[in-house]
């Protein structure tokens, strides 16, 4: 299997690296979004963009969009929330940031392989300014933190899913497991 990871200036996206190289064979690893004939190379992709705010991300995540066909994509913090908001959620910037914070998230309508075998409620770290305040009715939910906000999301048609906190950190112990999943 071939899986080409897309950071923006991760400060985990080294992590994240290690962690799926471990898993897979081969990994690709670069920091702009491939052309559509280049991105058809591999069979899944990981996009995660670090510190870059959501609202920066949208043309970035409209472009994802536009490959055909489209291949498996792991959209991973601020990503996943501008995936989110490309597809017609709507994201608010939060007045008190939550930079490394653990949460305690609840699986919710998580038929996804992402999920398999894992426990209904875990901890992740999260590293978020930006959150989905409305999500949109072409996003699942997937998992919520204990406030009812969503940190995780599968789009109903096409083969995305999102999670908003990072698990290439030590704050989400059950990470690397939820990778494994979802390269399976």
């Amino acid at each position: 299997m071939k899986i080409l990871i897309v950071h923006q200036h991760d400060h985990l996206a080294q992590r994240l690296r290690a962690c799926v190289a471990h898993q897979v064979g081969e990994v690709a690893f670069q920091t702009t979004l491939p052309d559509a004939a280049q991105a058809q190379l591999y069979d899944k992709w990981i996009w995660t963009a670090g510190a870059i705010p959501p609202p920066d991300l949208l043309a970035l995540a409209n472009q994802w969009q536009t490959y055909t066909p489209l291949r498996p994509l792991l959209c991973i913090g601020s990503a996943a929330v501008a995936m989110a908001q490309s597809a017609g959620s709507t994201t608010q910037l939060l007045t008190m940031p939550d930079y490394a914070e653990s949460k305690s998230i609840v699986q919710a309508n998580a038929n996804t392989n992402l999920w398999r075998n894992m426990p209904r409620e875990l901890e992740v770290g999260v590293y978020q300014a930006y959150t989905i305040q409305k999500i949109a009715d072409i996003i699942l939910a997937t998992a919520k933190d204990k406030q009812g906000q969503p940190l995780a999301w599968r789009h109903r048609d096409q083969p995305i899913e999102g999670i908003i906190f990072h698990p290439a950190t030590t704050l989400t112990p059950q990470g690397e497991t939820l990778l494994s999943n979802w390269l399976a």
